[in-house]
């Protein structure tokens, strides 16, 4: 019996025992969790203030970024901001290396996995963005700010129509009505006029480096720039003097006496800058040897490579890429031809159903009662504006974007002159630049729950992603216009043709270093057609390197990854809830896209 009652007590002692090694553990291992969960919390918060802090950082590092995407600088507490455009310069661009060295370095010190999955996300976006640019860190000289097609000398007063219509728009949004706050506008002007200089110093360093552009490249350049020296910057001053006109807050005192402020500073500032791109390219011109092209070089490929991924949001290399572009062309060829032969007449009966579209109202209006079907609905109020008169020499129509903390409730497009009612490129550029293409895209991003610097450096940085977008779109557009199926298509395949043969061009000229006939032959066997325009090719790709990549690489990306998901969903797939997944991953990279949609 002693025996027994001694067995029992002992059991007892050995279940309390355990009882209590049990309770301290739990206590422990909850004590653990909470101090780890508490650790996790502080590295999100740290993160997400990182986040901010680069927004900060970039938003008022240049005043060109400055002036486009803050409206209330209190919303980002920023209290001062760069009064100056970055240079082109080799110290500036020493600089940006570093910077994106030290960020990556700090980006990479946080851990990975304790991160959210939004915040995993917006730290491979930008970790894949700093080390695309790292990668180029000696290849400073093989940037060409002076493109004769859409250069900076070209750009520069049309962005100056954009920032006066934004400037004025941002002063009603904050009930500003002032002449002295009205003044802090010729900021952009001093900004400019530097800028200008600046990048005539860097084309004289080109030149001492061998890197100058072609002779007959400069020639134009300096055509361009002489004639604004000679006008005195009108485009400019025409400008502001418009958006001026429409301020009915202010006496004709006060707009008289802005307007002779306008033509002095712009005369001041403007001119000169102009002046000193005429003095460089005289003096570039007179360099003895050959340009050398990309291909030329190890540095230069480099740096054309670098331009493939960067500005078409991809992971490949100029050989896959052209090999992608060559049996994209090939499916496009063969599907338009089929086209064709089932239709010869298809083009007569487009005409006949856009002649219907007499203005930009009616093509605004049948956008918005007809792309919802296939879009998420985000009720955007928007509209068409004329694009400043210096932009319609090269472009047909563009979107600029709103500040990120815009409280604008009207949007708008820039529709340009050269745009023809009645035609397919009238409803092209409509959808493209408006809804559902930038405009929509835009808006779209800025709603989504993600952090603030993605929506901004994502916007900046995707431009494969977003041209690819708009390119995809077009064919919707066409269709809401009337066109049935085949007809869409059709116009479709004939812009994509065009995009993805030039693109194409474009790797073998710069990279591979094909000459007129290499392009003739490629042309023959492709597109006979466009070897009558193939010296004009060969010259555009030259001269603006990838300038039709993000559009026809960011399409077939896209519209793989589409395809992917219909075969994944079988019967479940419908095109709505595609738009609405692709665009609720954000701004980023194709390979990011593809990892968040098909885990891949």
């Amino acid at each position: 019996m002693r025996l027994k009652k001694y067995s029992i007590k002992l059991t007892s002692m050995f279940l309390s025992v355990a009882l209590i090694f049990s309770i301290t553990a739990c206590n422990k291992k909850s004590q653990d969790e909470k101090k780890e969960e508490i650790v996790q919390q502080e590295e999100n918060q740290s993160f997400d203030e990182y986040m901010e802090s680069l927004l900060r950082e970039d938003l008022v590092s240049d005043l060109s970024i400055y002036v486009q995407f803050v409206e209330n600088p209190d919303n980002f507490g920023i209290t001062d901001y760069n009064k100056a455009m970055t240079s082109p310069s080799k110290e500036n661009f020493d600089k940006e290396t570093k910077q994106c060295e030290e960020r990556l370095a700090k980006l990479t010190s946080y851990d990975y996995n304790s991160l959210t999955e939004k915040q995993k996300l917006d730290y491979d976006t930008i970790k894949t963005y700093l080390e695309n640019r790292i990668e180029i860190k000696d290849c400073c000289y093989y940037r060409e700010p002076l493109s004769t097609l859409d250069g900076d000398h070209i750009v520069l007063p049309g962005i100056a129509g954009l920032h006066a219509s934004r400037f004025f728009e941002t002063l009603a949004n904050r009930k500003i009505e002032d002449v002295e706050e009205v003044k802090k506008f010729f900021e952009f002007y001093e900004a400019a006029g530097n800028y200008l200089k600046d990048v005539a110093q860097f084309e004289r360093e080109k030149a001492e480096e061998g890197l100058f552009m072609t002779e007959e490249r400069a020639s134009e350049v300096l055509k361009v720039c002489k004639k604004v020296v000679d006008n005195n910057a009108k485009d400019f001053v025409t400008s502001f003097n418009d958006e001026l006109d429409k301020q009915i807050w202010m006496s004709e005192t006060d707009k008289n006496s802005l307007k002779e402020m306008n033509k002095d500073l712009a005369k001041k500032y403007i001119v000169p800058g102009y002046q000193a791109i005429v003095d460089a390219m005289k003096a570039g011109s007179q360099k003895a040897g050959k340009t050398k092209g990309l291909y030329e070089t190890e540095l230069g490929k480099k740096y054309y490579a670098y331009i493939l991924k960067s500005e078409n949001n991809i992971d490949l290399t100029p050989e896959e890429t052209a090999t992608i572009l060559e049996e994209a062309v090939t499916e496009w060829l063969v599907e338009r031809d089929a086209i064709i032969k089932d239709n010869p007449t298809i083009q007569v009966s487009i005409n006949e159903k856009l002649a219907a579209y007499t203005d930009t109202d009616s093509v605004v209006k049948t956008l918005n009662e007809n792309a919802y079907k296939d879009f998420p609905d985000i009720n955007i109020n928007w509209g068409v504006k004329d694009m400043p008169q210096s932009m319609n020499g090269f472009a047909m129509g563009l979107f600029y974007p709103q500040a990120i903390d815009s409280t604008q409730a009207l949007h708008a497009i820039y529709a340009g002159t050269m745009l023809e009612p009645k035609t397919s490129s009238f409803v092209q550029t409509i959808g493209h630049e408006g809804v559902p293409g930038h405009l929509y895209n835009y808006c779209y991003f800025m709603n989504l729950d993600i952090s603030t610097y993605r929506k901004f450096i994502g916007w900046v940085g995707s431009t494969g992603t977003l041209e690819g977008w708009t390119t995809y779109i077009e064919e919707y557009a066409y269709k809401y216009m009337g066109l049935n199926e085949q007809e869409a298509r059709y116009l479709e395949l004939a812009r994509l043709l065009e995009l993805g043969i030039v693109e194409r061009v474009d790797i073998g000229v710069n990279y591979e270093g094909w000459q007129l006939d290499e392009i003739t032959t490629y042309l023959q066997k492709t597109e006979p057609l466009y070897v009558l325009i193939a010296g004009y090719i060969q010259s555009v790709v030259q001269d603006s390197i990838n300038s039709y990549g993000p559009y026809c690489i960011g399409y077939i990306e896209l519209t793989n990854i589409k395809e992917q998901m219909r075969e994944r969903l079988g019967d479940r797939f419908n095109d709505k809830s595609f738009h609405e997944s692709y665009l609720n991953v954000g701004p980023t990279t194709f390979d990011l896209l593809k990892q968040q949609l098909l885990g891949q």
